[in-house]
C-alpha cells in the first residue's frame, strides 16, 4: 500500500492546561464538548468521573507537549493538494472512549471529499 500522509496539529492542544497534567503521566484523555458549530472545546483532563451529555473522550500522549492522537492522516498518494488547506478533523467516538479520525474538513467545517 502507497500513499501520503501529513501531520496534524490541533488548536485544542494549545487550550489544554498543559501545567495540569503530572510530569510522569505520558498518556490520558481529555474531555471534549461541542460548540454551537460542533468543534469540540477542550472542557477538562478526564479523571474517570460520568461524563455529562454532549461530553466525550479524546486521547492523547504527553511528551513535551500535549499530542492528540492521532496525529497524522493518511490518503492516497498524489491527494495532498485537496488537503493541503484542511482546518479539522473529522472524528468518530464509541461509548467506550475511543476515537477514529475518519477525514478533514475545510474551514466552513465541510468534510473534504476527493473526487
Amino acid at each position: 500500500m502507497q500513499g501520503d500522509y501529513m501531520r496534524l496539529r490541533y488548536a485544542i492542544e494549545g487550550k489544554a492546561p498543559f501545567n495540569e497534567l503530572a510530569s510522569h503521566q505520558k498518556r490520558g484523555y481529555m474531555v471534549i464538548r461541542p460548540d454551537e458549530n460542533n468543534v469540540a472545546q477542550f472542557a477538562r483532563f478526564y479523571k474517570g468521573e460520568d461524563l455529562r451529555e454532549g461530553e466525550k473522550l479524546l486521547h492523547f500522549h504527553n511528551t513535551d507537549s500535549i499530542r492528540i492522537v492521532p496525529d497524522s492522516f493518511f490518503f492516497q498518494e498524489g491527494h495532498a493538494k485537496y488537503y493541503q488547506n484542511a482546518k479539522y478533523g473529522v472524528f468518530k467516538f464509541d461509548d467506550s472512549g475511543n476515537h477514529l479520525l475518519v477525514g478533514l474538513a475545510d474551514e466552513n467545517r465541510q468534510t473534504i471529499i476527493v473526487p
